[in-house]
């Protein structure tokens, strides 16, 4: 599919009945099997989060069976977009060109190499993003739809992962966001200099409690 087309253009301009139409044709189809020939070794929905940093939860099995498979950065975007599944729209990292998408849900499609930078200097918990666009004096005039989801930022390791939801995340939640930052924070730094596998991330209770309830 040709994911550069953010889910406002597909509301507004598209239409959900064409993308679903699309998806279906041949043309797509054969798109598709050209792509997965060139990488056999991934599950589309493997791929999808790769190469277009798009998420399907609805194929969440088939990534986390191949997690090991992705960069520690694509690997922590769709952790982050399981753990938070009901409410998560995008997750962006620090260091990466543009943010994951949540399939199931509409994105503005707003992306800040230093989204981490601002959510912080504005308290770093459930910040509105329109917020965060005026302290970048970021232009959201020609968006087709207004701004209204929300910032949540957490530390891993140097970096930082932005959980942008639709929603307010409740002190639960954002407790078990830091939790699962801290827990992959010390594997991360394992990771990165070679002391352990990418294969490692399937013995976090993270990974099993989103495995226990995909």
């Amino acid at each position: 599919m040709t994911l550069e087309f953010g889910q406002s253009f597909i509301d507004n301009c598209l239409g959900n009945e064409f993308v679903k139409h699309y998806v279906e044709t041949d043309y797509y189809r054969n798109w598709v099997n050209a792509i997965k020939s060139t990488f056999p070794h991934l599950k589309e929905a493997t791929y999808n989060v790769s190469n277009l940093h798009y998420i399907d939860l609805s194929n969440i099995e088939d990534i986390l069976d191949e997690l090991d498979k992705l960069t520690l950065y694509e690997a922590t975007a769709v952790l982050f977009t399981a753990l938070f599944s009901e409410k998560v729209i995008a997750i962006h990292i620090t260091g990466t060109l543009d943010a994951f998408s949540n399939s199931a849900r509409p994105s503005s499609g707003l992306y800040l190499s230093d989204m981490s930078v601002y959510a912080e200097q504005l308290g770093g918990v459930n910040v509105p993003l329109a917020e965060i666009c005026r302290l970048a004096s970021l232009d959201t005039s020609h968006e087709f739809s207004l701004v209204s989801s929300f910032i949540t930022s957490f530390p891993i390791a140097s970096d930082y992962v932005c959980v942008e939801t639709d929603k307010l995340l409740d002190s639960n939640e954002v407790e078990q966001g830091r939790k699962a930052a801290e827990e992959l924070g010390q594997l991360c730094r394992q990771i990165k200099v070679g002391q352990c596998a990418m294969s490692e991330l399937k013995e976090t209770v993270l990974f099993k409690w989103i495995k226990l309830n995909a």
